[in-house]
């Protein structure tokens, strides 16, 4: 260093250098700075670091690459030759096929099934091998690792002869191994030959040489301890030639049935086995399925007419896809596609007549399963090498190994793509039988045809054309329709391709065709039948027709029959053109389709027309002769007119004689006279009306018949006057002689009224005469005999009316059997004197008897009622009434026939007997009203007295009604032995018993309801059951649950009551009362446990004097927190009843402190108020849309309701401009109050005042507020402040029943 500068020397010979002073000093400086740097601070330690870093990531470089040296077994000559070999024959695995189906080759399902079993076999076969020259190779590489490691460890000396058996084995097993590659696989049998000499060669060299190398007994436990290490080792490396082998296999099935699935999905195979898909390869294939119109097979009698659409088959075919869903048919093609790879047909089933697929579609489903499940058996079927027996020596399996098992790496590699794959394969070969399913059920209108035609017959054919249901052109659409139908079946094809599926139609085609052909066949062995049979008839009705008009009249009645002929063949005419046409149109149509018809049969239709020409010939000829006949005729019958007329004149000269007016002795030989003028006449009748129905027919004048009618009545009349003189005559001797109690009375009356009808008439008709005055002098004489005779012969006559009878005739009438007591008898008794007192003492006959048999109706009635004893609560020998209105309804209406009996006048000759039944019946209903009363009595009381605790509480009532007890038990079981009503109303004695029953039993009641009034006075709400409600409590008081089902007509919030359970603090007692439930759930637990014991009443007291310290103690508590905590929150918190009660509290006081404010912020405070009541509304409407039970619904609903009515009642406030908490607007509204004073809460109205009653009201609803609410608020509690009650009144839409107890419940008092 100098003044100038610094001088640098260097020892190794450099050059020195000079740096002046100035640049030195500058570059001191820099230096300065630069080392004030972090940089450069730190340097020295950083550069420490990255040399330390550097040596670590040597080291450890080092230390991996000899680990990998040391562990990789392809780095590892002994190891990479052994795993080459293995991962070129799994290479020839992943080469095998397992799916042996060539798209556009279709195969049936038996052929599919036997091709997959030999490829299945044949693959096994393959594998097998495979996995025996996989095992020595792995074992001969597994002897040379060992052998190597006993080489390093212990010399060459001791490894020799195990590493010479070793190359040995393995120069065996390699070049197997490439003479099976360099093949291909070659014969399966071969290979697996040579297998077994490979294997059997390497367990004859193993156990000599190769086991003493690796088992030696003098090895040290240093060598045992490597040995062991490398083993482990060797179970990895035999344990990744498994995972390569088992992921070989996964490949091939994987390949497998992914072709299979490619097959499936209608892709085709290329020549180097790739995929391509040829969906789109042809027009059709894109727009083809199933579709075609329906056939229109109609019916005559749902069997005869069948028509065939136009539907062509190739429209069946190629024509659907527009109609099937998603397009799922839109593979299918005519003939066979490149594409198809099964095959299958549709064949009709006769009985039932189905369509059904050969094989089914389960059967191609069950064959792809079986062809999974042999694929899955065959990978599953390859022996993992880790498990081998030849190789186990050789390695050894760490320590918790379990996972290292047989069928561990198998389930792994096929697991996920095996399932997916599958599910695929089963899901399209679904999908491709659906199709199909579409595409058969196209050929259900086929199927419908063959079911239609099968009801196809001749039989019914004939009927139908009988009955006029079938017409020739019926026929002609049935020929066509049948035709159209045969060429429909003929035009299916043979064979159709549906998506990859070929369905062949030929066998179906053949099950179709006799179909249509056995009709056509029925309608051409009837049609010429049918037409046989029309020509017949037609042909039969011309020549009857000819037959008839070719003979001549001869006589006018022959000529009348012509005529008519002549108009029916001309009125026929049109009929018979038709008839002529349909005969003619049935051979035309035989002609038109080629029926065979017999010949005779054409030529005879043929010469059809000829005889109806000829008959329109005979018809015009008889037409033109019809005038000269009938004048012919005309004159004829003019002249039997005339000869008519001279007859009638003779016969009227016969009937004038008076013979037949004059009285004669012999009667038979007149009438026989006047029968015979009498047929003459008929006779004559007969004649005139004969000719004039010609003479109208001719044209003619008609006859006059006047004075032939005048003639036949006269000689009428004269026969009747004999006929009738014979008849009567005779009759009456005959009544005369006869015995008088035999006389048929009615047939008497009859003849009687006959013959005055038939003596009316001849004193019209006739002249005056002698005959007829006597014959009714005769008749008159026996109407008035008629008279007595049937008062006489009155059945209803008893033995006091014929003694009445007799003292008024004199002497008796002889009523003995044989007496010989006639009509004369009676006339010498002078019956005809007496006859109006013998219709008087009938009369009475008649309507005793009348009320004797409705009396006897009565009594008949009564024998068969009987009393409905039924048992009384299943207790043996005790028994009640049961239903009494049958009986009671016998009984009214037994009342009302016998006092309509009684009314009778005619009554007195009965009347004992009526008033014995009568008092019957009065004392039967007097007994059976006590009866009734008795056990009315008797079940109220008998549950009641029946319990100790009553008995005890009132020993001298069940003393007397344990005597009520035993007699009224005694009847009802002596009813039950004789249950007959009136037998067991009038038994002696039972009325009286009964009455004095019914005193004992009003004693009792009044002795009971005294014991109940002691209960009620007690304990009031008692007074809101009925007497047998409270009995059935104060009976079971030592129960107390025995009052829950009572408790809702007591309280008015109360539905039950919690009774003691088990606590954490131990078991509660049962009869302690924990809390109260209401009706809508809401559980209300009570301040401190009420015990349930001693009398009913006084327990009951205390709970309803808990219930009000309850409500309290949680009012005040609620009231206090309500400013402390969320409102939504706190409602849901607090009962129902208490939440409004402490809202309303909170809600007035803030009302009052906005009136109190002054007159000048009092608007502005009130509107704040009204603001905040509607946030609070809207808080209460978000909380009950949320997710709340059904009691806290009804809560906040409650709550809801009472805010509505509040936020009204503050825009009312300011509406009405209120200033002061002294305006009416205010003091007329419910205002509820917290006193201080009395720590409790009061409700104020105007000027009333109450205290809060704190009765449990549970969470009922709270009623809308209205102005007619409020009004009746205001009026009640007006009311009840001066001690007074109220009674809202009007119409029933104003809800005075809902207002009146609403406002008891705003002042928690008991409704």
């Amino acid at each position: 260093m100098s003044p100038a500068g610094i001088t640098t020397y260097f020892t190794n010979g450099t050059q020195a250098e000079f740096v002046p002073l100035e640049v030195w000093y500058r570059e001191f400086v820099l230096h300065q700075q630069l080392a004030k740097l972090p940089l450069f601070r730190q340097y020295r330690r950083w550069k420490a670091l990255a040399v330390w870093r550097k040596a670590v990531h040597s080291i450890k470089f080092k230390g991996s690459a000899d680990y990998l040296v040391k562990n990789l077994f392809m780095l590892q000559p002994v190891l990479q030759e052994a795993f080459l070999s293995v991962r070129a024959s799994c290479l020839e695995v992943e080469r095998q096929q397992l799916a042996c189906t060539v798209p556009g080759q279709p195969s049936t399902l038996q052929q599919f099934t036997e091709q997959h079993a030999a490829c299945l076999q044949d693959i096994q076969q393959q594998l097998q091998a495979v996995c025996t020259e996989a095992a020595n190779t792995a074992q001969s590489a597994c002897e040379r690792s060992l052998a190597a490691l006993q080489q390093q460890l212990t010399g060459p000396s001791t490894a020799a002869a195990t590493a010479a058996a070793a190359a040995r084995r393995s120069s065996a097993g390699g070049s197997e191994n490439h003479r099976r590659l360099s093949t291909g696989g070659g014969d399966s049998d071969r290979k697996a030959g040579n297998n077994t000499s490979t294997a059997s060669a390497a367990r004859q060299v193993l156990p000599g040489a190769a086991l003493e190398g690796v088992h030696l007994a003098n090895d040290s436990f240093a060598l045992q301890a490597a040995k062991r290490t490398e083993k482990r080792r060797l179970s990895s490396f035999v344990r990744l030639l498994d995972l390569m082998m088992a992921d070989s296999v996964h490949s091939m099935v994987v390949a497998a049935l992914q072709r299979m699935l490619w097959c499936l999905q209608g892709h085709s195979i290329a020549a180097d086995g790739s995929e391509h898909s040829s969906s789109s390869s042809t027009p059709a294939a894109q727009d083809t399925g199933l579709s075609a119109q329906p056939l229109a097979i109609q019916s005559s009698r749902a069997v005869l007419a069948v028509q065939s659409s136009r539907a062509n088959v190739h429209q069946l075919i190629t024509h659907s896809a527009a109609t099937t869903p998603h397009g799922s048919l839109a593979n299918t093609v005519t003939g066979r596609s490149s594409t198809v790879v099964l095959q299958l047909e549709v064949l009709l089933n006769d009985m039932p007549d189905q369509l059904y697929l050969e094989p089914t579609g389960q059967a191609f489903i069950y064959e792809l399963d079986a062809w999974l499940r042999g694929v899955a058996a065959t990978a599953k079927g390859m022996q993992q090498l880790l498990h081998h027996p030849d190789i186990k020596p050789y390695i050894e399996l760490p320590a918790g190994s379990a996972h290292y098992s047989e069928d561990a790496d198998l389930s792994q590699s096929l697991g996920e793509n095996y399932d997916r794959l599958s599910h695929s394969l089963t899901s399209c070969l679904h999908q491709g039988l659906t199709r199909v399913e579409h595409f058969k059920a196209g050929f259900d209108i086929f199927r419908d045809m063959v079911v239609a035609n099968r009801q196809f017959g001749r039989q019914a054919l004939e009927e139908a054309v009988s009955d006029g249901l079938l017409d020739l052109q019926g026929l002609r659409g049935l020929l066509l329709g049948f035709q159209q139908q045969l060429q429909d079946v003929k035009n299916i094809p043979a064979t159709v391709s549906v998506g990859v599926l070929e369905v062949q139609l030929s066998r179906l085609v053949l099950a179709l065709t006799p179909s249509p052909q056995h009709c056509l066949s029925e309608l051409h062995a009837l049609l010429p039948k049918l037409a046989a049979s029309a020509y017949s008839t037609f042909i039969n009705r011309v020549r009857t027709y000819k037959k008839q008009l070719a003979r001549q009249p001869t006589m006018p009645e022959e000529f009348v029959t012509h005529l008519a002929l002549i108009a029916e063949v001309d009125s026929n005419r049109q009929p018979m053109d038709r008839e002529f046409d349909t005969v003619s149109s049935y051979y035309s149509l035989l002609e038109e389709f080629g029926v065979a018809t017999p010949p005779e049969e054409v030529a005879a239709a043929r010469c059809m027309d000829d005889e109806y020409a000829a008959l329109r010939d005979m018809t015009w000829a008889a037409e033109t002769a019809k005038t000269s006949h009938a004048q012919v005729f005309l004159a004829q019958l003019q002249q039997h007119a005339e000869d008519l007329a001279r007859q009638i004149d003779q016969l009227r000269e016969m009937e004038q004689g008076e013979k037949f007016l004059q009285d004669s002795p012999d009667i038979s030989c007149r009438l026989a006279e006047a029968a015979e003028m009498l047929a003459q006449v008929r006779e004559h009748q007969a004649t005139a009306a004969r000719i004039t129905g010609l003479l109208q027919q001719y044209g003619g004048d008609s006859m006059d018949t006047s004075a032939l009618e005048s003639l036949a009545e006269s000689i009428e009349l004269k026969h009747l006057l004999w006929e009738t003189q014979q008849t009567w005559g005779a009759t009456t001797s005959e009544w005369l002689q006869a015995q008088f109690f035999e006389l048929d009375v009615t047939a008497i009356h009859e003849q009687v009224e006959r013959t005055s009808w038939q003596v009316r008439r001849l004193e019209e008709g006739l002249p005056p005469n002698d005959l007829v005055p006597k014959l009714r002098a005769s008749l008159t004489q026996w109407q008035e005999l008629l008279e007595p005779v049937v008062h006489l012969r009155n059945p209803q006559l008893r033995e006091r009316h014929w003694t009445a009878v007799a003292d008024m005739l004199g002497r008796p009438v002889d009523r003995s059997p044989g007496a010989n007591t006639t009509i004369s008898t009676l006339l010498s008794m002078q019956v005809l004197d007496s006859k109006e007192r013998l219709a008087v003492i009938s009369n009475e006959a008649t309507q005793e008897a009348a009320l004797e048999a409705l009396l006897g109706q009565v009594a008949d009635r009564w024998r068969i009622v009987e009393l409905f004893v039924t048992t009384f609560k299943d207790l043996k020998g005790v028994y009640i009434l049961g239903d009494a209105d049958n009986v009671l309804q016998v009984l009214e209406d037994s009342k009302v026939t016998m006092s309509m009996i009684q009314a009778s006048r005619y009554v007195g000759g009965i009347k004992a007997e009526v008033d014995r039944l009568d008092k019957q019946l009065k004392t039967f209903s007097d007994t059976l009203q006590a009866w009734l009363a008795v056990q009315k009595g008797w079940l109220s009381l008998e549950s009641i007295f029946a319990a100790p605790d009553i008995q005890r509480q009132l020993p001298g009532e069940a003393a007397a009604f344990a005597q009520v007890d035993r007699t009224f038990k005694d009847i009802m079981r002596r009813a039950h032995d004789r249950p007959n009503a009136l037998q067991c109303g009038t038994t002696p004695g039972w009325y009286e018993s009964l009455r004095k029953c019914i005193q004992t039993l009003e004693e009792v009641q009044k002795g009971l309801e005294d014991y109940l009034e002691t209960k009620r006075v007690a304990f009031a709400r008692f007074y809101f059951l009925s007497n047998e409600e409270l009995l059935d409590i104060l009976r079971q008081h030592k129960i107390p649950q025995a009052v829950q089902p009572y408790l809702a007509k007591c309280f008015d919030g109360i539905r039950l009551l919690e009774f003691g359970r088990a606590t954490a603090e131990g078991p509660a007692q049962g009869n302690d009362i924990l809390a109260m439930l209401s009706a809508e759930g809401e559980r209300v637990a009570f301040g401190r446990t009420v015990k349930a014991r001693g009398l009913v009443e006084s327990w009951l007291t205390s709970v309803e004097a808990n219930m009000r310290l309850t409500l309290k103690a949680l009012a005040k508590k609620a009231f206090k927190d309500y400013s402390a905590a969320r409102r939504p929150g706190w409602v849901l918190s607090q009962p129902a009843q208490v939440a409004v009660l402490a809202s309303n509290i909170h809600w007035c006081q803030a009302i009052e402190r906005a009136l109190t404010g002054g007159s000048v912020i009092v608007t502005h405070e009130l509107e704040q108020l009204q603001t905040h009541c509607v946030l609070q509304l809207e808080e209460l409407t978000n909380l009950v849309r949320g997710a709340l039970n059904d009691l806290q619904r009804k809560s906040v609903v409650a709550l809801i309701t009472t805010d509505v009515h509040n936020r009204d009642v503050v825009a009312a406030l300011v509406r009405q401009q209120a200033t002061s908490v002294n305006d009416f607007a205010w003091q007329m509204q419910l205002r509820f109050q917290y006193d201080a004073d009395t720590d409790g809460i009061v409700v104020r109205q105007v000027n009333a005042r109450f205290d809060y009653g704190y009765e449990y009201l549970g969470a009922q609803p709270r009623l809308v507020v209205t102005a007619m609410t409020n009004r009746c608020y205001l009026t009640l509690t007006g009311a009840l402040n001066l001690k007074l009650g109220g009674a809202p009144t009007g119409p029933a839409v104003y809800g005075q029943v809902l207002q009146r107890p609403c406002p008891m419940r705003c002042l928690g008092l008991l409704r």
